[in-house]
Protein backbone atom coordinates (compact mmCIF):
# COMPACT_ATOMS: atom_id res chain seq x y z
CA UNK A 1 0.00 0.00 0.00
CA UNK A 2 1.02 3.48 -0.12
CA UNK A 3 2.17 3.32 3.66
CA UNK A 4 5.04 1.34 2.45
CA UNK A 5 8.12 3.49 4.00
CA UNK A 6 10.23 2.81 0.20
CA UNK A 7 6.86 4.43 -1.41
CA UNK A 8 7.05 7.89 0.49
CA UNK A 9 8.64 10.96 -0.63
CA UNK A 10 12.01 11.30 1.14
CA UNK A 11 11.07 13.92 3.17
CA UNK A 12 7.97 12.28 5.10
CA UNK A 13 10.71 9.71 5.80
CA UNK A 14 12.89 11.68 7.24
CA UNK A 15 10.05 13.24 9.13
CA UNK A 16 8.80 9.94 10.69
CA UNK A 17 12.87 8.78 11.35
CA UNK A 18 13.50 12.06 13.47
CA UNK A 19 10.39 11.59 15.36
CA UNK A 20 11.01 8.23 16.39
CA UNK A 21 13.91 9.24 17.37
CA UNK A 22 12.67 12.26 19.27
CA UNK A 23 10.57 9.10 20.90
CA UNK A 24 13.59 7.32 21.47
CA UNK A 25 15.62 10.27 23.29
CA UNK A 26 12.19 11.29 25.37
CA UNK A 27 12.17 7.50 26.22
CA UNK A 28 16.00 7.43 27.29
CA UNK A 29 15.49 10.85 29.23
CA UNK A 30 12.64 9.08 31.36
CA UNK A 31 14.49 5.76 32.22
CA UNK A 32 17.53 8.65 33.16
CA UNK A 33 15.49 10.45 35.73
CA UNK A 34 13.60 7.77 37.31
CA UNK A 35 17.17 6.23 37.88
CA UNK A 36 18.39 9.35 39.34
CA UNK A 37 15.61 9.89 40.86
CA UNK A 38 15.60 6.21 42.88
CA UNK A 39 19.04 7.12 43.34
CA UNK A 40 18.92 10.63 44.78
CA UNK A 41 16.09 8.72 47.13
CA UNK A 42 18.19 6.32 48.42
CA UNK A 43 21.20 8.29 49.03
CA UNK A 44 18.88 11.02 50.88
CA UNK A 45 17.21 8.41 52.83
CA UNK A 46 20.53 6.98 53.66
CA UNK A 47 21.99 10.27 55.04
CA UNK A 48 19.03 11.93 56.84
CA UNK A 49 17.96 8.64 58.68
CA UNK A 50 19.61 4.91 58.60
CA UNK A 51 22.90 6.29 58.86
CA UNK A 52 22.16 7.82 62.13
CA UNK A 53 21.43 4.45 63.06
CA UNK A 54 24.48 2.75 61.93
CA UNK A 55 27.75 1.76 64.14
CA UNK A 56 30.97 3.49 63.09
CA UNK A 57 32.07 2.10 60.04
CA UNK A 58 35.95 3.09 59.74
CA UNK A 59 34.99 4.78 56.20
CA UNK A 60 35.63 8.44 56.61
CA UNK A 61 32.96 9.63 54.10
CA UNK A 62 30.44 7.21 55.60
CA UNK A 63 30.98 8.37 59.45
CA UNK A 64 31.00 12.35 58.48
CA UNK A 65 27.47 11.60 56.93
CA UNK A 66 26.63 9.92 60.32
CA UNK A 67 27.88 12.71 62.15
CA UNK A 68 26.67 15.77 60.38
CA UNK A 69 23.78 18.06 61.51
CA UNK A 70 24.20 20.68 58.79
CA UNK A 71 24.52 19.44 55.15
CA UNK A 72 22.45 16.04 54.79
CA UNK A 73 19.51 18.39 55.83
CA UNK A 74 21.24 21.21 53.12
CA UNK A 75 20.91 18.91 49.96
CA UNK A 76 17.57 17.82 50.99
CA UNK A 77 16.12 21.25 51.15
CA UNK A 78 17.92 22.75 48.46
CA UNK A 79 15.70 20.57 45.90
CA UNK A 80 12.77 21.56 46.27
CA UNK A 81 13.93 25.30 46.82
CA UNK A 82 15.87 25.31 42.88
CA UNK A 83 12.06 23.57 41.72
CA UNK A 84 10.04 26.36 43.00
CA UNK A 85 12.90 29.30 41.57
CA UNK A 86 12.93 27.35 38.69
CA UNK A 87 9.02 27.04 38.35
CA UNK A 88 8.82 30.79 38.93
CA UNK A 89 11.37 31.87 36.88
CA UNK A 90 9.59 30.11 33.74
CA UNK A 91 6.30 31.80 34.81
CA UNK A 92 7.42 35.47 34.53
CA UNK A 93 9.04 34.39 31.45
CA UNK A 94 5.92 33.42 29.74
CA UNK A 95 4.41 36.32 31.46
CA UNK A 96 6.78 39.05 30.19
CA UNK A 97 6.41 36.93 26.12
CA UNK A 98 2.64 37.44 26.13
CA UNK A 99 1.81 40.51 27.67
Amino acid sequence: GPSTPKMLPANIRSVQAREQTNSLTLVLYGYLLLIFAFLFFVFETYTLIVSKFMPQTGLRFLDLIKHDHYYVYLVTATFPAALVFIYFNWLSLKFFRHN
